[in-house]
């Protein structure tokens, strides 16, 4: 019985040892493999979504860019006031929250304020377009971005409009971005604070993740992926927060001003058909083991069954 015992249990630690090594080894092979093509794939979700985002405020550039090209704008011969007339038609036309014309000293005619220390109009005295992060309104129920564009006449700058351009400009374009059934795109700029999302109430609320964190640990990890977004990196994270694990991917805005696109989705929806993988895998780990131990008693039986058949005629013969 001591022989058939130890062979049964060097035979078991062989075969289990074995089946172990080789589960763990198939499993991390499946989830490492998974989360590298994951990887590779948002991170071109990311870089194409960002180029989505280009081409919307690129689209937003070229209407205000062909409207500050109208002859009413570059003639000299237009006055001022026939110029804010046709601004303020173009502003019902396109559907936009408000609009301005400064003369190179700032003063917007428009509305009689001078703008000159806002950056909308020195990049856009700089003969640059420029588009602002969402200005939220004091009641934070709404937030605008401000377009602004030269106005070139004989080869310089002559002055500057601007359009006022609801936010939800940007909050439609990521939500435009599908990525499964979880997934959710949002950008944030140079500074960490959201400036577009699903949920708008992020914008109004001026989010800033890394100024969160400051006072809830739970945040870091995804803070410290902020400042990354914020830096114009590219890449794929992932964190947890709440109890719930996501993976995010970002990408920078081209033509921005330091703009980033983050798009978050659950683990669980992208990993799902991995955990069912392993969980195969471990109950085949298992059922294995299950067949080496019944063969095992049985390879043991037959090999000690006639061992131990001499041994009990050797104790006969040597007792006469």
């Amino acid at each position: 019985r001591s022989v058939k015992a130890k062979m049964i249990f060097s035979i078991l630690l062989l075969v289990c040892l074995s089946l172990a090594a080789v589960g763990i080894i198939s499993i991390l092979n499946i989830y490492n493999s998974t989360i590298t093509t994951l990887n590779k794939s948002m991170t071109e979700t990311a870089t194409v979504s960002a180029d989505v985002v280009t081409q919307k405020l690129n689209a937003l550039k070229s209407v205000v860019s062909q409207i500050s090209r109208l002859p009413q704008f570059t003639s000299p011969d237009v006055s001022d006031s026939q110029r804010v007339a046709v601004l303020q038609d173009e502003q019902v036309s396109n559907d936009y929250n408000g609009a301005g014309y400064v003369d190179l000293q700032g003063n917007d005619l428009s509305g009689e304020k001078n703008v000159a220390d806002q950056a909308y109009f020195q990049e856009a005295k700089k003969g640059t377009f420029y588009i602002t992060e969402p200005i939220v309104n004091s009641n934070q129920k709404s937030a605008n971005i401000i377009v602004s564009a030269p106005v070139m006449s004989a080869g310089k700058v002559s002055a500057v409009i601007y359009f006022s351009v609801s936010s939800n400009y940007l909050n439609d374009t990521v939500k435009e971005i599908k990525v499964g059934t979880t997934g959710n795109a949002y950008i944030v700029d140079k500074n960490g604070y959201t400036i577009a999302h699903t949920d708008a109430g992020k914008v109004l609320k001026r989010e800033n993740v890394n100024e969160m964190a400051k006072k809830n640990a739970g945040l870091a990890k995804l803070a410290s992926i902020t400042t990354k977004m914020s830096r114009g990196q590219t890449g794929f994270d992932e964190y947890s927060y709440n109890g719930e694990s996501k993976f995010l991917t970002y990408a920078p805005v081209q033509d921005s001003n330091g703009w980033c696109v983050g798009i978050a989705v659950s683990k669980n929806e992208f990993l799902q058909s991995t955990y069912l993988s392993i969980l195969f895998i471990a109950i085949a780990t298992l059922f294995a083991a299950l067949i080496a131990v019944f063969v095992a008693v049985r390879l043991s039986g037959s090999i000690t069954r006639p061992i131990n058949k001499c041994i009990d005629r050797i104790v006969l013969l040597s007792k006469g």
